[in-house]
């Protein structure tokens, strides 16, 4: 609602033009000539003007004019997507990150705190003889998209690809997959919940029991660039949780102060009270990287050793060669540019190497700005290996 508290102290509206009313979209932030939605995918009924475009699932909106313009729809607009798509997947509704955009500040930017939404989704559990929950999978793609599990507000540990411990040593943990359990599928979630009871449970709040895939943007606080169309998020920056204790604060967000600084609430910040913090923010800067995808890690292989058919390369984020939160080693077989559809493969899938006789340059799709381990494997026409190089690390762009 825009009001003109000036001209109608006591809000009666007498002329009808004292006070318009805006359709909400997630927590909006009003100023003069300005009006800045978040996940704006969502915003339906009569005011379908300010929207995301059709290929981004929910973006930010920053839509400039007159009063009765940003009450219409019709004021000009920017929108930024806010990363709730990596490599093309869709984060499913239940690992969005809720928006409370700031402010625009004066050169252009906006801060925003992303909580969880606590969306209940679709995910019905239920409960084993054993004591496990299990679940179809309504997760997504875990080689795209990282995963998190909770269990009346505790972490979840992933031990996939299982099995499962349904005893007390396994409380709190998650599998996906048909390793799990006896007769699982590969499409199948199991959960040892030692919290829940019932013979099943929805993912209702963060009293329950929920496991989705995530978007980089959950529980950050974000600064935005709001002065052009960014259709893949790439000029966002995240500031990760900043020392916030709990990472469910509904209610998340940043207000930029004047003076290069910025000012949140810690919920919970010494165990029991909230506190407000204040944080100075560094020079906002951005490349030309596309951060919303795989960034490509090339290696190139001038010669290799005799007999050498095809590579492949065991990489991750560890020594153990772990890309995901499975325990399982990841492996690039590609080159060029990063296969979005299937950028990599667990060791235990089947996948051809790529061919190498004679040297060749091998691709690893890499999380940006993340310490990087990979290890090459030269191996024969029999797939037979040759030859294991050392273990190499290098940071990714």
């Amino acid at each position: 609602m825009f009001w003109n508290y000036a001209a109608d102290p006591h809000g009666m509206n007498p002329t009808g033009t004292e006070m318009i009313y805006a359709p909400d979209g997630s927590h909006p932030n009003a100023q003069l000539g300005e009006l800045i939605f978040g996940n704006t995918g969502y915003i339906g009924g009569a005011w379908n003007a300010v929207r995301c475009p059709t290929t981004i699932a929910s973006c930010w909106v920053r839509n400039t004019g007159t009063v009765p313009q940003i009450s219409a729809g019709t004021g000009t607009q920017v929108y930024v997507a806010d990363s709730a798509r990596f490599a093309n997947q869709p984060v499913l509704a239940t690992g969005y990150g809720d928006s409370h955009p700031s402010y625009l500040y004066r050169t252009g930017w906006i801060l925003d705190g992303r909580p969880s939404d606590q969306n209940s989704g679709s995910i019905v559990w239920t409960r084993q003889v054993s004591g496990l929950y299990t679940a179809s999978n309504g997760v997504g793609s875990t080689k795209h998209l990282p995963l998190e599990g909770l269990c009346s507000k505790k972490l979840l540990l992933d031990v996939s690809p299982g099995p499962i411990d349904s005893t007390r040593g396994g409380n709190y943990t998650m599998c996906i997959g048909a390793g799990c359990d006896a007769g699982a599928s590969a499409s199948d979630i199991y959960v040892n919940c030692p919290d829940q009871t019932g013979a099943t449970v929805t993912c209702s709040d963060w009293t329950s029991l929920c496991v989705y895939s995530t978007s980089s943007n959950l529980h950050q606080y974000q600064q935005v660039d709001m002065t052009r169309n960014d259709p893949f998020g790439t000029r966002v920056r995240n500031f990760n949780n900043l020392l916030s204790r709990n990472a469910f604060d509904s209610y998340k967000n940043m207000k930029p102060l004047g003076t290069g600084y910025a000012l949140y609430r810690i919920l919970g910040g010494d165990g029991v009270h909230d506190e407000m913090a204040l944080v100075k923010l560094p020079p906002l800067e951005f490349d030309s990287i596309n951060r919303a995808t795989f960034v490509p890690v090339q290696i190139q292989l001038g010669s290799v050793p005799a007999g050498t058919d095809n590579v492949i390369a065991e990489f991750g984020y560890d020594t153990n060669f772990y890309c995901t939160s499975r325990r399982e080693t990841c492996v690039a077989v590609g080159t060029g540019q990063v296969n979005e559809a299937t950028p990599f493969y667990w060791a235990s899938e089947s996948f051809s190497g790529l061919p190498c006789s004679s040297g060749c340059t091998l691709t690893i799709p890499a999380v940006s700005q993340r310490v990087l381990y990979y290890r090459l494997w030269y191996r024969d026409a029999s797939n037979a290996v040759i030859e294991t190089g050392p273990t190499q690390v290098q940071v990714s762009e």
